[in-house]
């Protein structure tokens, strides 16, 4: 999927070869610094306490935004979604401790209940906060909920209806 979404781009017309070649460089020497990175961050960030984590969380879409002067909706759902997860992350680690193994039945069940409750949510969402002003906000508390869920609330959910071990 790296190699072949980039490709679509280029078919459609919407990219050159290369803004392609680029990505793959960028993507190359991210992954290249993540990965011996990631292991110390993590322990380092796992040190800290509850408000450090959130913090990150919060910091990371932050900066996205500010990278974003424009209110770009894209970048605005992105660093939401991102900010959703990672907070939602933050939260499972510290009460949930989902496991992701099963059977193929609790995995398909999950997979369900999960999509189809994100489904409601986001419908539900779209018409509750539909005419609030600043719309962009809006919309951004939207993305953010849908990103707790996705990493909080669905684990929280499958443990408790023992769709899933916590480890």
């Amino acid at each position: 999927m790296m190699i072949l979404i980039p490709l679509s781009r280029i078919y459609l017309g919407v990219h050159f070869p290369t803004d392609l070649v680029g990505g793959y460089l960028v993507g190359a020497l991210l992954l290249t610094l993540y990965i011996p990175l990631l292991p110390r961050a993590e322990t380092w960030l796992a040190q800290k306490g509850l408000r450090w984590q959130i913090g990150a969380a919060l910091g990371g879409p932050t900066l996205m935004l500010a990278c974003n002067p424009g209110h770009n909706r894209y970048g605005l759902a992105i660093a939401a979604v991102l900010m959703g997860c990672a907070c939602g992350l933050v939260l499972e680690r510290r009460w949930v401790h989902f496991s992701s193994g099963g059977p193929w039945w609790q995995r398909g069940l999950r997979f369900l209940l999960g999509m189809t409750v994100l489904g409601g949510l986001s419908a539900g969402l779209r018409l509750g906060l539909d005419g609030l002003e600043p719309e962009w906000l809006a919309g951004f508390v939207r993305y953010v909920c849908l990103g707790l869920w996705v990493a909080w609330g669905a684990p929280w959910v499958f443990v408790r209806l023992k769709l899933a071990a916590a480890h």
